[in-house]
Protein backbone atom coordinates (compact mmCIF):
# COMPACT_ATOMS: atom_id res chain seq x y z
CA UNK A 1 0.00 0.00 0.00
CA UNK A 2 2.90 2.34 0.75
CA UNK A 3 4.17 1.86 -2.81
CA UNK A 4 0.73 2.61 -4.26
CA UNK A 5 0.50 5.81 -2.19
CA UNK A 6 3.93 6.97 -3.33
CA UNK A 7 3.18 6.22 -6.99
CA UNK A 8 -0.23 7.89 -6.83
CA UNK A 9 1.03 11.11 -5.27
CA UNK A 10 4.04 11.01 -7.57
CA UNK A 11 1.67 11.56 -10.51
CA UNK A 12 0.50 14.93 -9.20
CA UNK A 13 3.06 16.99 -11.08
CA UNK A 14 2.34 20.19 -13.01
CA UNK A 15 2.76 19.64 -16.76
CA UNK A 16 3.79 23.28 -17.17
CA UNK A 17 6.28 23.85 -14.33
CA UNK A 18 7.19 20.25 -13.46
CA UNK A 19 6.61 20.97 -9.78
CA UNK A 20 4.82 18.49 -7.52
CA UNK A 21 1.45 19.51 -6.18
CA UNK A 22 1.01 20.05 -2.45
CA UNK A 23 -1.63 17.93 -0.72
CA UNK A 24 -0.85 18.47 2.96
CA UNK A 25 -3.53 21.12 3.45
CA UNK A 26 -6.19 19.02 1.70
CA UNK A 27 -5.32 15.94 3.76
CA UNK A 28 -5.43 17.95 6.99
CA UNK A 29 -8.84 19.38 6.03
CA UNK A 30 -10.09 15.87 5.20
CA UNK A 31 -8.90 14.66 8.62
CA UNK A 32 -10.56 17.59 10.42
CA UNK A 33 -13.85 17.01 8.57
CA UNK A 34 -13.65 13.27 9.27
CA UNK A 35 -13.03 13.93 12.97
CA UNK A 36 -16.01 16.29 13.14
CA UNK A 37 -18.24 13.66 11.52
CA UNK A 38 -16.90 10.94 13.83
CA UNK A 39 -17.59 13.00 16.96
CA UNK A 40 -20.81 14.85 16.14
CA UNK A 41 -22.53 12.67 13.52
CA UNK A 42 -21.72 9.18 14.77
CA UNK A 43 -25.32 7.92 14.86
CA UNK A 44 -26.19 9.13 11.36
CA UNK A 45 -22.93 7.75 9.95
CA UNK A 46 -23.89 4.25 11.12
CA UNK A 47 -27.07 4.38 9.05
CA UNK A 48 -25.15 5.72 6.03
CA UNK A 49 -22.59 2.91 5.73
CA UNK A 50 -24.63 1.02 3.14
CA UNK A 51 -24.91 4.15 0.98
CA UNK A 52 -21.16 4.81 1.27
CA UNK A 53 -20.29 1.22 0.34
CA UNK A 54 -22.67 1.31 -2.63
CA UNK A 55 -21.23 4.57 -3.97
CA UNK A 56 -17.64 3.34 -3.63
CA UNK A 57 -18.41 0.05 -5.40
CA UNK A 58 -20.11 1.94 -8.25
CA UNK A 59 -17.07 4.18 -8.69
CA UNK A 60 -14.83 1.10 -8.58
CA UNK A 61 -16.93 -0.44 -11.36
CA UNK A 62 -16.47 2.66 -13.49
CA UNK A 63 -12.72 2.48 -12.86
CA UNK A 64 -12.53 -1.16 -13.94
CA UNK A 65 -14.44 -0.30 -17.11
CA UNK A 66 -12.09 2.58 -17.89
CA UNK A 67 -9.02 0.42 -17.25
CA UNK A 68 -10.08 -2.03 -19.95
CA UNK A 69 -11.05 0.65 -22.46
CA UNK A 70 -8.90 1.76 -25.40
CA UNK A 71 -8.37 5.20 -23.89
CA UNK A 72 -6.09 3.88 -21.16
CA UNK A 73 -3.70 2.80 -23.92
CA UNK A 74 -3.16 6.51 -24.41
CA UNK A 75 -0.35 6.50 -26.98
CA UNK A 76 -1.29 3.26 -28.77
CA UNK A 77 -3.03 3.05 -32.15
CA UNK A 78 -2.21 6.58 -33.24
CA UNK A 79 -0.58 7.67 -36.52
CA UNK A 80 3.21 7.94 -36.55
CA UNK A 81 4.56 11.32 -35.43
CA UNK A 82 5.60 13.69 -38.23
CA UNK A 83 7.17 16.54 -36.28
CA UNK A 84 8.33 17.62 -32.84
CA UNK A 85 4.81 18.65 -31.78
CA UNK A 86 3.55 15.14 -32.51
CA UNK A 87 6.37 13.57 -30.52
CA UNK A 88 5.63 15.93 -27.61
CA UNK A 89 1.94 14.99 -27.73
CA UNK A 90 2.76 11.27 -27.75
CA UNK A 91 5.10 11.69 -24.79
CA UNK A 92 2.41 13.58 -22.94
CA UNK A 93 -0.14 10.85 -23.73
CA UNK A 94 2.26 8.24 -22.39
CA UNK A 95 2.62 10.15 -19.12
CA UNK A 96 -1.14 10.59 -18.81
CA UNK A 97 -1.70 6.88 -19.43
CA UNK A 98 0.79 5.92 -16.70
CA UNK A 99 -0.76 8.46 -14.33
CA UNK A 100 -4.20 6.98 -14.88
CA UNK A 101 -2.96 3.45 -14.18
CA UNK A 102 -1.16 4.52 -10.97
CA UNK A 103 -4.20 6.43 -9.73
CA UNK A 104 -6.51 3.56 -10.64
CA UNK A 105 -4.39 1.05 -8.71
CA UNK A 106 -4.40 3.34 -5.67
CA UNK A 107 -8.13 3.99 -5.95
CA UNK A 108 -9.09 0.33 -6.29
CA UNK A 109 -6.94 -0.71 -3.31
CA UNK A 110 -8.27 2.16 -1.21
CA UNK A 111 -11.90 1.50 -2.15
CA UNK A 112 -11.58 -2.20 -1.24
CA UNK A 113 -10.09 -1.30 2.16
CA UNK A 114 -12.83 1.28 2.70
CA UNK A 115 -15.61 -1.13 1.72
CA UNK A 116 -14.25 -3.82 4.07
CA UNK A 117 -13.95 -1.38 7.00
CA UNK A 118 -17.44 0.00 6.38
CA UNK A 119 -18.90 -3.49 6.25
CA UNK A 120 -17.16 -4.46 9.51
CA UNK A 121 -18.21 -1.22 11.21
CA UNK A 122 -21.84 -1.71 10.21
CA UNK A 123 -22.05 -5.20 11.75
CA UNK A 124 -23.89 -5.62 15.04
CA UNK A 125 -21.62 -8.00 16.92
CA UNK A 126 -23.11 -10.13 19.69
CA UNK A 127 -21.55 -12.68 22.00
CA UNK A 128 -22.90 -16.20 22.59
CA UNK A 129 -25.21 -16.53 25.62
CA UNK A 130 -22.84 -18.95 27.37
CA UNK A 131 -20.01 -16.42 27.15
CA UNK A 132 -22.26 -13.54 28.27
CA UNK A 133 -23.44 -15.45 31.34
CA UNK A 134 -19.89 -16.38 32.31
CA UNK A 135 -18.72 -12.79 31.89
CA UNK A 136 -21.64 -11.48 33.99
CA UNK A 137 -20.58 -13.73 36.88
CA UNK A 138 -16.87 -13.00 36.54
CA UNK A 139 -17.06 -9.23 36.02
CA UNK A 140 -17.92 -8.12 39.62
CA UNK A 141 -14.97 -10.12 40.97
CA UNK A 142 -12.67 -8.65 38.33
CA UNK A 143 -13.87 -5.12 39.15
CA UNK A 144 -13.23 -5.63 42.89
CA UNK A 145 -9.68 -6.84 42.21
CA UNK A 146 -8.90 -3.74 40.15
CA UNK A 147 -10.47 -1.42 42.70
CA UNK A 148 -12.44 0.67 40.17
CA UNK A 149 -15.33 0.30 37.78
CA UNK A 150 -13.52 -1.27 34.84
CA UNK A 151 -16.79 -1.57 32.89
CA UNK A 152 -16.97 2.21 32.49
CA UNK A 153 -13.38 2.31 31.20
CA UNK A 154 -14.08 -0.58 28.85
CA UNK A 155 -17.07 1.27 27.42
CA UNK A 156 -14.92 4.38 26.96
CA UNK A 157 -12.30 2.37 25.10
CA UNK A 158 -14.91 0.77 22.84
CA UNK A 159 -16.43 4.18 22.15
CA UNK A 160 -12.99 5.57 21.29
CA UNK A 161 -12.32 2.66 18.92
CA UNK A 162 -15.69 3.24 17.26
CA UNK A 163 -14.94 6.96 16.83
CA UNK A 164 -11.51 6.28 15.33
CA UNK A 165 -13.03 3.71 12.97
CA UNK A 166 -15.56 6.26 11.72
CA UNK A 167 -12.80 8.84 11.26
CA UNK A 168 -10.77 6.40 9.16
CA UNK A 169 -13.79 5.35 7.10
CA UNK A 170 -14.83 8.93 6.33
CA UNK A 171 -11.26 9.91 5.44
CA UNK A 172 -10.92 6.94 3.07
CA UNK A 173 -14.25 7.81 1.48
CA UNK A 174 -13.18 11.43 0.88
CA UNK A 175 -9.82 10.29 -0.47
CA UNK A 176 -11.60 7.90 -2.86
CA UNK A 177 -13.81 10.70 -4.14
CA UNK A 178 -10.83 13.00 -4.68
CA UNK A 179 -8.80 10.30 -6.44
CA UNK A 180 -11.75 9.42 -8.67
CA UNK A 181 -12.09 13.11 -9.59
CA UNK A 182 -8.40 13.27 -10.56
CA UNK A 183 -8.75 10.03 -12.54
CA UNK A 184 -11.72 11.49 -14.44
CA UNK A 185 -9.67 14.61 -15.11
CA UNK A 186 -6.85 12.45 -16.49
CA UNK A 187 -9.04 10.36 -18.78
CA UNK A 188 -10.67 13.50 -20.19
CA UNK A 189 -7.23 14.94 -20.91
CA UNK A 190 -6.29 11.72 -22.72
CA UNK A 191 -9.46 11.75 -24.82
CA UNK A 192 -9.04 15.41 -25.78
CA UNK A 193 -5.33 15.07 -26.61
CA UNK A 194 -5.90 11.92 -28.69
CA UNK A 195 -8.69 13.65 -30.58
CA UNK A 196 -6.49 16.68 -31.28
CA UNK A 197 -3.59 14.47 -32.39
CA UNK A 198 -5.75 12.46 -34.80
CA UNK A 199 -7.39 15.60 -36.19
CA UNK A 200 -4.00 17.20 -36.73
CA UNK A 201 -2.75 14.08 -38.55
CA UNK A 202 -5.83 13.99 -40.79
CA UNK A 203 -5.46 17.66 -41.71
CA UNK A 204 -1.89 17.03 -42.88
CA UNK A 205 -2.83 14.01 -44.98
Amino acid sequence: MKGLIEKNYGTYVSAVTGRREGHCLRIVLFLIFSAICAVFAKTSIYSSYSVLVTSITILTGFTFTALFSDHTMADVGLPCPKDENDRTDLARLGVLGENFKCRSSYFIALSIIGAVLMTIASLELTSPKLFSDALAEFWPTFTELLGFNSKAYLLMILDLISTVMILIVIFIYLECLYTFYRMSETILSIVNLRRAYIRHSENRA
